[in-house]
């Protein structure tokens, strides 16, 4: 099983050190030790920077093990210090699943899960880069994949009358989610490489747990 998921931040005014000291602020925000660091961007060429990144070779944050991104109390402040911060976390075990996150301001205003081809939990307000999702191109594949698996069109089209996700829909399909994501928050390409462990930046960021 594939998985793997990252965390995106706003560059704020003042580039790198000044994102950095939000994100001192905000791993004190948290319960647990939040190994949040800039693993990638430049503040010159990315809107947003790489300060979370993870796959199945590593343990991944509270919020993903609860699926419950209203827990990330550190990404709540540290969006209150840079305005935006993204998260999202993938998995392909042959179907997949994800999560999509998003803070503003201090508030969680988006919060996206989906498995088995199907929309799980849809909360929070449409972003933009959700608009794509609902073009025509995505309604006709809707309706292949609607034929392709039994069901009536009738399902797919009535998906794409309010151009709105809905829990418990299958279309659109949110396995094409992943293009979209450098929309949301563009800055280095999704499935960079290299960063560190996680538990390397929890051993670096905190001395007393080495």
């Amino acid at each position: 099983m594939d998985c793997d998921g990252a965390v995106y931040a706003k560059f704020p005014d003042g580039g790198i050190e000044a994102l950095e000291e939000a994100i001192k602020k905000a791993r004190a925000a948290g319960k647990e030790f939040s190994p949040l660091k800039v693993l990638g961007g430049d503040p010159a060429v990315h809107q947003f920077a790489v300060v979370d990144r993870w796959n199945r070779t590593d343990y991944p944050p509270m919020w993903v093990e609860a699926s419950d991104p209203a827990i990330a109390k550190e990404l709540a402040e540290l969006s209150a210090q840079v305005g935006e911060v993204i998260a999202f976390y993938l998995i392909d075990g042959g179907l997949t699943s994800g999560i999509y996150a998003a803070w503003s301001n201090g508030s969680l205003v988006r919060n996206l899960q989906w498995g088995d081809f199907m929309w799980l939990v849809a909360e929070g307000e449409q972003q933009p880069w959700e608009k794509p999702l609902f073009s025509p191109q995505e309604l006709e594949a809707s309706l292949e994949a609607a034929r392709d698996d039994g069901l009536e069109d009738s399902e797919a089209l009535n998906a794409f009358v309010g151009s709105q996700i809905v829990p418990m829909a299958h279309f659109p399909r949110p396995n094409n989610l992943i293009r979209y994501i450098n929309e949301a928050c563009p800055g280095p390409r999704y499935g960079f490489q290299p960063w560190p462990k996680r538990s390397d930046l929890v051993k670096e960021l905190n001395p007393k747990t080495k």
